[in-house]
């Protein structure tokens, strides 16, 4: 797995309070450990298809609802871009859009220089 900048300074702050940060934090690092054993067979409640070649992993919590969107590259790698928390009970689509736009390149970027890799390391 590789996981943006994006992503990794949204994860840094998706929430003011650290306790409640690293909750949320665990709670993603054990998803994104079942995707890397089964795949996105793992589904909902956990991952949820979006459009195209972008997924999301999801984590609720009474603090919120907070998103990390990723893409697959190489048929196994799980590139994570970008994050978001939802405020209301849906995003509006500019933020799918975004999202999209943010993984596609990402993975693009990984491509060009050679690091994305497939779950074994390959």
């Amino acid at each position: 797995m590789n996981i943006s900048p994006d992503a990794a300074k949204y994860l840094a702050a998706c929430h003011n309070e650290r306790s409640v940060r690293n909750q949320i934090n665990a709670r993603f690092g054990r998803i994104v450990h079942l995707l890397e054993q089964h795949g996105t067979y793992i589904g909902y409640p956990y991952v949820r298809h979006v459009r195209g070649e972008l997924w999301e992993i999801r984590v609720d919590d009474s603090t919120g609802a907070y998103r990390l969107f990723f893409g697959i590259a190489s048929g196994r790698t799980l590139e994570v871009a970008c994050g978001r928390t939802k405020k209301a009970d849906r995003f509006p689509p500019g933020v799918y859009d975004w999202a999209e736009r943010t993984v596609r390149a990402y993975v693009a970027s990984l491509d060009r220089h050679g690091h994305t890799t497939d779950r074994d390391g390959r």
